[in-house]
């Protein structure tokens, strides 16, 4: 890497390849026939290394994944006058036979082996793919070190730090050579001693590698073994340690640290499928196997400013290496989304909540330690590095290049009234907000981008700087593009569209591959479900989404669905509940003339269709924002509709649930500065006591 380049530079170099790679392929449509060659040309202001290029290249293929007719050519060059500091130009052209010919891949997952290395009960795994190329081995000097590799934890002190073997697996063995770094180490595998600049030695299926300090004569073993690998999942979890109870800290994309704090004790690893594309025209879609917990972080010197975490554990280096460059499509995407609302990365308004992908690895680099051949293994399990891998409960593997974080701002779920407040009108004070949710669904779909799962419990607040509120979709980790396959997606099927639910028990004709779904409709559905419990109330919606024995549900028989609205609310609302019920329709939800916008705009236009009083707003009349207390300000307002109509009653209503909602603010406001000032400095003395008192 050259001295001028720094890592923010490029990763906003591979960001502004992709997302004007994507644009494209959604903006210029393959013919149905031939295939076309795509051409990109990235210009930036200073030279990126070969490696930059090597990520960009591929995350390139990641966006291209399912457009099996399209090859692309990419080409660097550099220019110190480009605006903005990088250009990208995509162009196409029908390309004849010897211009689409692509190279065989470089690694090859269907010829590959589990490296498992040992030193005392600790085991390191690495896949490693047929590939002519060499994997560098070693222990990292600092937490920057960390890269494509076998790389051990730079906790293990008992190894001598640096790059000082190469591994590749080739023609079906196993080769390693010595690579010309620290000469005071000696390293020998199976009691052959290797030496720079000869030629790669093969060893067998399972030996072991020792490193000696020649200067001291100490020396340190690690037992190797290749093992069949079928699918790359992570090791079962064991009993969650939180160690100390110590934060994991971690180093934000802006250079902010982010101290992640354990994860609750109830909180257990689940499982979690990622697909991923591949540029394998044979297998263009995989699967990821992957772990996740959730948690919070602080930052360090701001710790109000809290985070939403989700923490992936991988079975291997190179999956999270996968997986990090997956997300990290994902993320550009939401930008992209969230930009054509007004918002950015770090101010709302949003349409889906903006994700920020780190690697696993600590923020704190400590001082420079020596080589310690002589280090036991419970040190490098109990070390910060490594507190991940407790909580996942396999501290017998620390390995933090295994690990994923993706990172959002912390939100408040919106909490859906109950049908108790829907049972004299709807909530069609929920509309407004709504709306702009609408409106950044509709200008997600027209880029080509799909939600994939949009349900109730998705749907969060944001609060932006003038104290406004509104509606974000939160769990981006599930966006698609919006015509995929289904093996592609993830997606929850109690809110799932009727056409997705029929094609996951379609029967399928081995051989045939599986017809391509339009996710517009998918997530069209799943925002109809939303606003259904926002004006209807959440334990009415719940119902019609469980299965009968037959596996089928109220939602999906139109007449139901029609007739209970109608019998919701009184007689002047059944225009409103007719439109309410209308994307339940077969059919209604497809194609491009559905719009979620227009939608709303139906339901408000009907509003007004009820019997007006003296004490209804005017048309023109904006309410206030209601800011962070908005879940109360709803459910009063939604309260007071439920009540009969007239100023006479209708204002001691008011007074009466603005105090019950002030006195719930409170009492929590109250109990929250007892727990932060009184109870956790009570704690501390008491702490010291029982130490004083168990020790004498």
């Amino acid at each position: 890497m050259t001295a001028d380049i720094d890592p923010r530079f490029e990763e906003a170099a591979r960001i502004e390849a992709t997302t004007r790679f994507h644009e494209f392929l959604v903006r210029e449509k393959a013919p149905a026939s031939g295939v076309w060659l795509v051409k990109i040309r990235i210009v930036t202001s200073r030279p990126l290394s070969e490696p930059v290029r090597a990520k960009i290249r591929e995350s390139l293929l990641d966006v291209r994944g399912g457009h099996r007719d399209i090859r692309t050519r990419v080409t660097f060059a550099v220019d110190p006058v480009v605006p903005r500091g990088c250009e990208v130009r995509c162009d196409t052209a029908e390309a004849g036979r010897e211009e689409v010919s692509e190279p065989p891949p470089e690694f090859d997952d269907d010829q590959s082996e589990l490296l498992v290395l040992s030193w005392g009960a600790l085991r390191f795994e690495f896949v490693l793919s047929a590939s002519p190329k060499w994997l560098p081995f070693g222990r990292p000097h600092a937490r920057d070190d960390y890269g494509p590799g076998v790389v051990l934890p730079r906790s293990m002190l008992a190894l001598p730090s640096g790059r000082l073997l190469d591994f590749r697996f080739h023609n079906g063995e196993l080769e390693l050579r010595r690579f010309p770094h620290g000469p005071h180490i000696a390293v020998s595998a199976d009691d052959h001693l290797l030496i720079a600049e000869q030629a790669p030695h093969v060893v067998g299926r399972r030996g072991r590698i020792t490193f000696t300090d020649v200067n001291t004569g100490l020396g340190c073993t690690l037992d190797y073994e290749l093992q069949d690998w079928l699918v790359g999942q992570p090791s079962v979890p064991g009993e969650p340690d939180h160690l100390d109870g110590s934060p994991h800290p971690t180093v934000h994309e802006t250079g902010r640290i982010l101290l992640i704090e354990p994860p609750s004790t109830a909180n257990k690893p689940e499982e979690r499928l990622f697909p991923v594309p591949s540029s394998s025209a044979e297998r263009p879609m995989r699967h990821l196997v992957t772990q996740v917990l959730y948690s919070v972080a602080a930052e360090q010197d701001r710790p109000e400013s809290r985070w939403h975490v989700k923490m992936y554990r991988c079975a291997t280096p190179q999956h999270a290496a996968q997986l990090r460059r997956y997300l990290r499509t994902q993320a550009v995407l939401i930008e992209q989304v969230n930009a054509s609302v007004g918002g950015t990365a770090q101010a709302p308004p949003w349409v889906i909540t903006p994700v920020h992908v780190l690697s696993g690895r600590t923020g704190r680099t400590g001082p420079p330690q020596a080589t310690n051949l002589s280090m036991p293994e419970h040190e490098v399990v109990s070390d910060p590095e490594n507190r991940l891998s407790a909580w996942f409960g396999v501290a017998d593997r620390p390995q933090p290049a295994c690990f994923v974080l993706v990172v959002s701002p912390l939100l408040t779920p919106v909490g859906w009234p109950r049908a108790d407040m829907r049972t004299v009108a709807p909530g069609v004070e929920q509309l407004p907000e709504l709306r702009t949710l609408a409106i950044g669904l509709d200008a997600m779909h027209k880029r080509d981008i799909a939600h994939c799962d949009i349900k109730p419990a998705n749907v969060c607040r944001y609060l932006t700087a003038d104290n406004r509120s509104g509606y974000v979709l939160i769990d981006g980790d599930s966006v698609a593009r919006a015509t995929a396959q289904l093996p592609e997606l993830r997606f929850s099927a109690a809110y799932a569209s009727p056409e997705v639910l029929y094609q996951r028990h379609r029967m399928r004709a081995p051989g045939r591959e599986r017809q391509e779904i339009d996710l517009r409709e998918h997530d069209r559905f799943g925002f109809a479900l939303v606003v259904l419990t926002a004006v209807a109330g959440e334990d009415r919606v719940a119902p019609m989404l469980t299965q009968d024995d037959d596996g089928r549900r109220t939602v999906d028989s139109p007449d139901v669905v029609a007739g209970a609205l109608a019998a919701y609310w009184p007689e002047h609302w059944r225009p409103f509940a007719k439109v309410l019920a209308a994307p339940f329709q077969p059919n209604a939800l497809g194609g491009d003339e559905w719009s979620a916008t227009r939608w709303i705009d139906e339901l408000q236009s009907l509003i007004r269709t009820r019997p007006s009083t003296q004490d209804d707003p005017r048309e023109d009349e904006r309410l206030p924002p209601v800011g962070r207390h908005a879940r109360h300000v709803d459910e009063i307002r939604a309260e007071v509709r439920a009540q009969p109509q007239g100023r006479r009653t209708r204002v001691p209503a008011v007074v009466a649930a603005v105090r019950r909602h002030q006195l719930s603010v409170a009492r929590h406001a109250y109990w929250r500065e007892v727990a932060v000032r009184g109870l956790l400095p009570m704690a501390i003395p008491l702490i010291l006591l029982f130490g004083l008192w168990m020790g004498r």
